[in-house]
C-alpha cells in the first residue's frame, strides 16, 4: 500500500485517492461501530462522517510517515466529534438527565463489585428501578455533551488551543503503541475465536453475536474470556504501557476501576475493557 500512497503522493490522482479509501474503508468502519453506543447518530450516519475523515487523513497523509492507520484513526473520530459539537453545543442538557446519569455510574461501580463482573444495563434498571430506555436517554445526552466539552476544552490557562483543534494535528501515537497493537491485531487472527471478532472488532452486543453464530450468550461469554485470557499470556505489553494506553482513552472514568483489575506480567486474565480499548485504537 505504501507504493501507491507514493504514487498519489506524487500525482494527486483522485483514481489513486478513491482507490485508498477504498483500500482502508474497514478504519471508518470501526470508528463508527466503537462510537455507535456513545451518541445519539444511528451506524450509518457515523460511518459516512468516519468516511469523510478517512478522505481527510488519505489526502493528507505523508507516505514517509510510518503508519497509516495511526494518522486516519483521529481524522475518523475527529469528523464526527466535530459534527456532535456543531449540532449539540447549543443543546443543553436537562438537570434530570445530569443527575440520573450520575446514579446510573454510582450503580454500575456498585454492581460492579458485588457482580465481580460489568453489569448489564438491564441489571442496573433494576437496580434503580427505571428502564432500559431512561438509561439509554441519560447516557447517550450525557455522552454527547463529553464529546462537545473536549473539543471546546483549552489545552492550557492560557492557550487558545483547544482539544478539538488538535484532532487532526501532527502529535501521533508513539511507535511503542503501533507495535503494541500490530501485535495485538496479529495475536487476535491467530486466535481464530469468531466471538472476539465479532463483539470487539465488529462492536456487536454478545446476544446478536450468539444469534450469528448459532450458540447462546453464555458461550459468547465464555468465548470471550477465553481470548482474553490466551491473550494475558501472551504479555502484548507490560503493565506501565496497558495503564498509559487506557489512561490516553476517551473512557476516563473506567481508569481506576480498570488500573485495579491489572496484576503484572503474569496475570491471569486481560481485563475486557482494556482489550476492547487498544482493539479499538
Amino acid at each position: 500500500m505504501k507504493e501507491i500512497f507514493v504514487l498519489y503522493h506524487a500525482t494527486r490522482s483522485l483514481l489513486l485517492r478513491n482507490h485508498l479509501v477504498e483500500l482502508n474503508i474497514g478504519l471508518a468502519r470501526t470508528v463508527a461501530h466503537r462510537m455507535e453506543d456513545n451518541c445519539t447518530l444511528g451506524y450509518q450516519e457515523l460511518f459516512e462522517l468516519a468516511t469523510m475523515g478517512l478522505i481527510k487523513a488519505v489526502e493528507r497523509y505523508n507516505p514517509e510517515q510510518k503508519y497509516f492507520t495511526s494518522f486516519a484513526i483521529p481524522y475518523c473520530k475527529g469528523e464526527i466529534l466535530h459534527y456532535l459539537r456543531d449540532k449539540a453545543s447549543a443543546v443543553r442538557i436537562p438537570r434530570g438527565l445530569h443527575e440520573l446519569s450520575a446514579k446510573i455510574k454510582k450503580a454500575r461501580a456498585t454492581l460492579s463489585l458485588q457482580l465481580g463482573r460489568h453489569p448489564h444495563d438491564a441489571e442496573i434498571a433494576l437496580f434503580l428501578g427505571i428502564t432500559k430506555a431512561q438509561i439509554n436517554e441519560a447516557l447517550a445526552a450525557s455522552r454527547n455533551q463529553k464529546y462537545v466539552w473536549s473539543l471546546d476544552s483549552k489545552l492550557d490557562d492560557t492557550d487558545d488551543l483547544t482539544l478539538g483543534d488538535t484532532l487532526v494535528g501532527e502529535s501521533q501515537p508513539t511507535d511503542r503503541t503501533d507495535e503494541i497493537l500490530r501485535k495485538l491485531t496479529k495475536a487476535v487472527a491467530s486466535l481464530n475465536n469468531p466471538a472476539i471478532d465479532l463483539v470487539y472488532l465488529q462492536g456487536k452486543h454478545p446476544k446478536a453475536a450468539a444469534r450469528i453464530l448459532h450458540t447462546s450468550e453464555a458461550q459468547i461469554n465464555a468465548l470471550l474470556w477465553q481470548g482474553i485470557e490466551q491473550l494475558s499470556k501472551l504479555e502484548i505489553c507490560d503493565l506501565s504501557e496497558a495503564v498509559q494506553i487506557a489512561a490516553d482513552s476517551e473512557e476516563l472514568e473506567n481508569f481506576e476501576k480498570m488500573a485495579g483489575y491489572l496484576l503484572p506480567s503474569g496475570m491471569a486474565f486481560l481485563h475486557e475493557w482494556l482489550y476492547g480499548q487498544l482493539a479499538a485504537a
